[in-house]
């Protein structure tokens, strides 16, 4: 489940993997409806399935 979630991100936002990997749980905001992932300021929206990845 860790390897599809860190590939949709690699692929999502085109992160290089060593600054996926240093995401941490702090980074996932989940915002009622939305699910949001601070890679900077503001907090990027994910798009499904990837926020339903993030969320279990």
């Amino acid at each position: 489940m860790q390897t599809r979630i860190t590939g949709a991100l690699v692929l999502l936002y085109a992160q290089a993997l060593s600054r996926v990997v240093r995401l941490t749980i702090d980074d996932v905001i989940n915002d009622n409806c939305l699910v949001l992932l601070r890679l900077g300021e503001p907090p990027s929206p994910v798009p499904e399935p990837a926020a339903g990845l993030l969320l279990r």
